[in-house]
């Protein structure tokens, strides 16, 4: 017994030892990271009531950063809970300014900024310093996207964005993709007139299924057949990984929570099976059936390039791509197809404009490729939902060395820098007293701006591929749904609110009465 207690002292006395001289390196880290950021510190100081209504708490963040990191976590994750953390990181940047860094618990430091300097420095000048960071982000998504376009960096990044390139042809844009559009825009507009009248749909729900149909059809030559299953496991799979992966990039600890399978990661191993095994499932059946029309797919396309160069296809990376490609195809359009639903059903004025311009350009008969480059109110008016709800919301970059952004705050290698999309939409510095207010005239007759000031395609060297499709679908399914279907809101408008994931879904869902216009 003696020598179990001298072994539990010795025991005792190194675990202090160890604790103490890691506390010393820790407040070591801390001391020089509120020289760092002793602006921000100050800010805290001085702005307390500031702080306390925009956390909504009754005191102010403690400005020694071993307690407020745990404080801005729980803050964080009090909103994310309230489904207000977009609104939060935006009332911040109105606190602070154009930049501020945002300290959570054993993560890296996040540095937010929201100015059309800083986000041209970081997506175009120091392009190649601002990553998605091998030892940072990258792990974090592997489990959903692993090495496909969206998670990779250097050569991988660039031969995948070369190949796919060339899907976004004109011929292939008014042929092959025009007609999986506009197919899915007249089964979903058939669907919702085929519901009893003044039945309750959720819109948000069909949307997804809508951009899931014809990415698949797009992307691998599959039909998903999702419009006609509205039960699909893998739709709620899709839309749970995107959220375990988000709160990777916020709750510490994450591999040993996803080792002991903790909190929201208890169910993350089915989530991904499913996806893969999917996306697997996808990839095999296209290469069985790799005809002339099917190579116009996006896998196709690589497929047929590995075919010649005489090298065999990486069946691994297939699949991830039809991973990366859904969230690309399917959520962000179906996204911003809800939002802006949402936004014109709180706007009768609007949506009669968008109605007589339809009517003006395509008459009773059915809609054409040619008729949407004459659509430009309803352009305007998804150029102004997306500036209030775009649908990557935030973007984080890791910094691979020391930099320097044009305001003069200082990144320290393996910062990460979030480019924050919502609360430059929000911004009244850049848009104007009424910037929280949905008004698509804004648009009419202007230029659209740098993609540098309204990021929501990205900009610099990973600009979305994809613009021109989903300004092509989202017009389409519009037009086509808002002449035939009168939608109205079932719920209250502030029953709707926003998910927690890598996009901006609809965590409410989007209820709307339904009845033939």
């Amino acid at each position: 017994m003696a020598g179990f207690s001298l072994v539990s002292t010795r025991t005792r006395q190194a675990a202090l030892l160890s604790g103490l001289s890691l506390l010393a390196y820790f407040f070591k880290i801390v001391k020089g990271r509120q020289t760092r950021h002793a602006r921000m510190i100050r800010l805290f100081s001085e702005k307390e009531k500031e702080i306390a209504a925009v956390t909504g708490t009754n005191g102010c963040p403690s400005p020694k950063w071993l307690f407020g990191q745990w404080f801005a976590l729980l803050a964080f994750c009090k909103a994310i809970k309230e489904h207000r953390h977009l609104h939060m990181l935006s009332e911040l940047h109105e606190v602070f300014g154009g930049t501020f860094s945002m300290p959570l618990p054993f993560q890296a430091t996040y540095i937010a900024i929201n100015t059309e300097e800083n986000v041209e420095h970081v997506l175009k000048h120091k392009f190649d310093n601002y990553v998605k960071g091998e030892t940072y982000l990258l792990p974090r998504m592997m489990d959903l996207l692993g090495n496909g376009i969206f998670n990779s960096d250097g050569p991988t990044w660039y031969h995948q964005r070369k190949t796919s390139s060339h899907m976004f042809s004109q011929k292939k844009l008014t042929n092959h993709i025009w007609k999986a559009i506009d197919k899915n825009s007249n089964k979903v507009v058939n669907f919702l007139l085929s519901r009893p009248a003044g039945d309750t749909v959720d819109i948000f729900n069909v949307m997804n299924r809508f951009t899931l149909d014809t990415i698949g059809e797009v992307g691998f030559a599959r039909d998903i057949g999702s419009l006609d299953n509205a039960d699909s496991p893998f739709l709620k799979s899709f839309d749970r990984a995107q959220q375990i992966v988000f709160l990777r990039m916020v709750m510490p600890f994450w591999r040993l929570r996803r080792l002991l399978r903790l909190g929201e990661e208890h169910d993350a191993d089915h989530h991904f099976r499913l996806l893969k095994d999917y996306a697997l499932e996808t990839v095999r059946d296209l290469k069985d059936n790799l005809t002339t029309e099917r190579g116009d797919s996006f896998i196709g396309l690589f497929m047929q390039e590995a075919e010649k160069s005489g090298k065999p296809y990486d069946e691994k990376l297939m699949q991830e791509m039809v991973l990366n490609f859904l969230i690309a195809g399917r959520d962000t359009t179906a996204q911003s197809l809800s939002w802006t639903l949402y936004l014109l059903l709180g706007s009768p004025d609007v949506e009669r404009k968008v109605l007589a311009e339809v009517a003006e350009v395509c008459g009773d008969g059915p809609l054409q490729y040619e008729d949407l480059n004459r659509l430009t109110f309803l352009q305007c008016v998804i150029n102004e939902s997306l500036r209030l709800y775009p649908s990557v919301a935030i973007d984080v970059k890791k910094s691979l060395e020391d930099d320097m952004l044009p305001d003069g705050t200082f990144v320290e290698k393996d910062d990460c820098v979030v480019y924050n999309i919502f609360a430059m939409g929000r911004s009244k510095n850049i848009w104007g007293e009424d910037a929280d207010q949905f008004r698509p005239e804004r648009w009419i007759g202007k230029d659209f701006p740098s993609l540098y000031l309204f990021p929501v395609f990205n900009a610099g060297p990973r600009e979305c591929l994809g613009r021109r499709l989903a300004s092509v679908e989202m017009k389409a399914c519009l037009a086509s749904i808002l002449r035939s279907v009168k939608l109205t809101l079932a719920v209250p408008r502030d029953a709707i609110y926003y998910d927690a994931q890598l996009t901006i879904g609809m965590a409410s869902g989007l209820p709307c009465k339904v009845e033939r216009r």
